[in-house]
């Protein structure tokens, strides 16, 4: 049995930015669209993860599970699984590749591309919903039965 993950971009995906906190219908929209599909087309409830480098440290976590957290969940109809929703540099110590310079931040691509390439997302179909990315691009790793499928919020359908 394949494991699905969902991992959400947040600034100019489904907020403007950081600052503002305002909530974009779209993405929201075309998000809770693509998990209602995988429900219904593969039969599995994925499980819901953050991947936005605007979630730095622990402080930043903290706001997002006050600030953004629960319009999201109640928005998509699904919670996030508290293992998923990692900052930036836990993201990057994950696959052991931490840019010297901290100003410094790993492309979410080359990230994830390590993780499907380990056995951290051992037999899981991944995807990444970001603005920032090539639509449907995708990763395979058969020695570990792993996938990473990037897809961009504005090449995605309403």
């Amino acid at each position: 049995m394949t494991d699905v993950v969902v991992l959400l971009d947040l600034e100019e995906t489904l907020i403007d930015i950081w600052d503002e906190g305002n909530f974009l219908d779209v993405g929201l929209d075309r998000t809770k669209k693509f998990l209602d599909e995988l429900v219904l087309d593969g039969g599995v409830r994925p499980r819901l993860g953050l991947m936005s480098w605007a979630v730095y440290n622990t402080l930043d976590k903290e706001e997002f599970n006050r600030r953004f957290r629960p319009t999201i969940e109640e928005r998509l109809g699904m919670k996030f699984a508290e293992e998923l929703i990692l900052t930036e540099p836990n993201w990057a110590l994950r696959c052991g590749r931490i840019d010297e310079d901290e100003d410094a931040q790993p492309r979410k691509e080359e990230v994830l591309f390590w993780l499907a390439n380990s056995r951290y997302f051992m037999n899981t179909q991944v995807f990444l919903i970001d603005d920032r990315v090539s639509h449907r691009c995708r990763i395979e790793c058969p020695e570990w039965g792993s996938s990473v499928t990037f897809l961009n919020i504005n090449k995605m359908e309403d």
